[in-house]
């Protein structure tokens, strides 16, 4: 995604184990962009920003590692506003950078969903057995 979100580009991702999380607690997308505190048509950064900073993804076929460095420079804006309003997000957020072997952990879009990758299957599959037995339900 580019932009403010209106610029979508195919990427060739490379097999990246990954949980998902929704702590199944309703976020309104409406309400986190209300918290994230912009007025009608007001960015975070400038135009200018957004054309000279577009994300550089890696290549098609490079290596996972260059996809995590590459994911790990970008931020998700909403994840604070919404975390604002669902606290239950950070807890997520803090149990999934709590298991081993996780590489970048980050809120979906505007919530309630939370994902990390991780650096193996065994790893993912460890993690969301863990996740599991600490919260169940």
């Amino acid at each position: 995604m580019t932009g403010v979100g209106e610029g979508l580009l195919p990427l060739d991702l490379p097999k990246m184990p990954a949980v998902l999380v929704n702590p199944r607690v309703p976020v309104a997308t409406k309400d986190v962009f209300n918290a994230l505190g912009l007025r009608h048509g007001e960015l975070l950064i400038g135009a200018t920003d957004i054309v000279m900073q577009a994300p550089s993804w890696p290549e098609a076929g490079r290596a996972v590692d260059d996809w995590i460095a590459a994911l790990g420079r970008g931020t998700n804006d909403l994840e604070a506003p919404a975390a604002r309003i669902e606290p239950v997000i950070s807890d997520v957020l803090s149990a999934l950078r709590a298991t081993a072997d996780v590489r970048l952990v980050r809120m979906s879009g505007s919530g309630a969903t939370c994902f990390a990758v991780f650096a193996s299957d065994a790893a993912a599959e460890a993690a969301g057995e863990q996740l599991r037995a600490a919260h169940p339900g």
